[in-house]
């Protein structure tokens, strides 16, 4: 009895052995951060002898076999954690070797965090759409009520900017954030964050909007000036029956005023 005892002991220090042997793996994910209809790709790195490894889930403790590089979607790990969006999935990984009769399995790979959420699209409305460069716009970013902080983009500059959800702008700090001068159109998205475990989860983008920017001065805007010409004419006593009548024309031009005075003389008789 002793002697059998003695036998399972060892063999069960022999497996010890032969389990710490074995590498422990490594998991990578990608992305971290998914939506439910979002899909993320596990890689769990192994010796290359291996084909098919385990996944478990922590908060769940559910156990599968897929490959060593699997594609899931946000929905599939949700189901497998016992949890609904939003949610943080904890997977740990795994793989067995076969040694004489047994699968012994190698130690557990490090744990990774899967940010899992339904987060629904943002919709940007902008009032006015047409302004100046001194000008303000109001961008009204709307997100859940929950959320206090937007981010807005422009297109051409890709510069973010974190601020209130309803946000006042001029044109040229609009101009600024595209890298643009007037007269511009700046096309504009927003979009806003959730805090799921230790990762900030970020919404879709918005739809874009397009604020078009003027400049305050318009060098085509029509102007009117009167132009006035003092005359001082000296006439003989022959001369006298001559009076001078002044003529004026205008012309209109985008840029400069051109005024013609022209004189007319006409006689005057006397009886």
């Amino acid at each position: 009895m002793a002697t059998r005892l003695l036998f399972v002991f060892f063999m069960y220090v022999f497996n010890g052995i032969q389990t710490e042997a074995l590498p422990q793996p490594k998991l990578t994910v990608n992305p971290a951060v998914i939506r439910e209809t979002d899909s993320v790709t596990l890689n769990c790195l192994t010796p290359s002898s291996v084909s098919q490894c385990y996944y478990q889930t922590l908060s769940a403790g559910t156990v599968r076999i897929f490959s060593c590089t699997q594609t899931l979607t946000g929905s599939e790990l949700l189901m497998m954690d016992h949890q609904s969006s939003p949610a943080e999935v904890k997977v740990k990984c795994f793989y067995t070797v076969q040694i004489g009769d047994r699968n012994v399995p190698s130690p557990h790979s490090d744990t990774v965090s899967i940010s899992i959420h339904n987060l629904p699209q943002p919709d940007l409305t902008v009032n006015p759409a047409v302004i100046t460069e001194t000008d303000s716009v109001t961008l009204n970013c709307l997100t859940p009520s929950s959320v206090s902080q937007c981010g807005y983009f422009t297109l051409s500059g890709r510069t973010v900017r974190t601020s209130s959800c309803l946000q006042t702008l001029t044109g040229s700090e609009l101009l600024k954030m595209d890298h643009q001068r007037s007269p511009a159109e700046v096309k504009v998205k927003c979009f806003y964050s959730v805090q799921i475990g230790d990762r900030n989860a970020r919404s879709p983008d918005s739809d874009k909007v397009s604020i078009t920017i003027h400049s305050d001065t318009n060098p085509n805007k029509e102007s009117v000036s009167t132009l006035t010409t003092s005359v001082s004419i000296k006439t003989s006593p022959a001369d006298q029956g001559i009076v001078e009548t002044e003529s004026r024309r205008t012309q209109r031009t985008p840029s400069f005023i051109t005024t013609t005075a022209v004189f007319v003389p006409f006689l005057s008789h006397h009886p």
